[in-house]
């Protein structure tokens, strides 16, 4: 019986971390089409597809466990909790999935464009052409204004089974 039960627990976490992937590649892929369609006359579909993965990696599978981590870290919706759950988050999680976005996708794109048209991949050493300390920069300063805000409000109100929803 005890078997049962701690499988139990883990199918519904492997599901539950499952699901905020499909959830956030799902809500990437859909934005960042419509956002293309906005900007120009077609989408790119590489682009679409980086972004997809690399949200259903980082923004969904990654962050519902990173969530659960600061939960049972610093339990609880007190002041204390958190700032510290926000500090913390802006400080490790946000940093790291900021410089992979930014590595990531541009690397991504590339790599889903060559194999859609003859099949080889870029070499490795581009795998930092893209990136930039100013552009890293930029989306730390865009993070602090939209996502400390916003996780100020959530780690009070939102259940955590529902940031990275949320947050994707």
């Amino acid at each position: 019986l005890w078997n049962a039960a701690v499988f139990s627990q883990h199918s519904r976490d492997a599901a539950y971390v499952r699901d905020a992937g499909v959830q956030a590649g799902l809500l990437s892929a859909c934005s960042d089409a419509v956002s293309q369609v906005m900007r120009m006359a077609h989408v790119d579909m590489a682009h679409v597809a980086a972004m997809a993965l690399l949200a259903c990696l980082l923004s969904g599978m990654a962050n519902a466990v990173w969530m659960r981590f600061l939960e049972k870290s610093f339990p609880g919706g007190t002041l204390r909790a958190v700032s510290l759950k926000t500090l913390v988050d802006y400080g490790c999680c946000a940093t790291s999935f900021n410089a992979f976005f930014l590595v990531g996708i541009p690397w991504l794109t590339a790599v889903f464009a060559a194999l859609a048209s003859d099949g080889l991949s870029p070499a490795p050493a581009s795998l930092l052409e893209h990136w930039s300390v100013e552009d890293w920069h930029a989306l730390m300063r865009l993070e602090a204004c939209t996502f400390v805000p916003y996780n100020l409000l959530a780690f009070r109100l939102v259940p955590v089974h529902l940031r990275p929803l949320g947050s994707a």
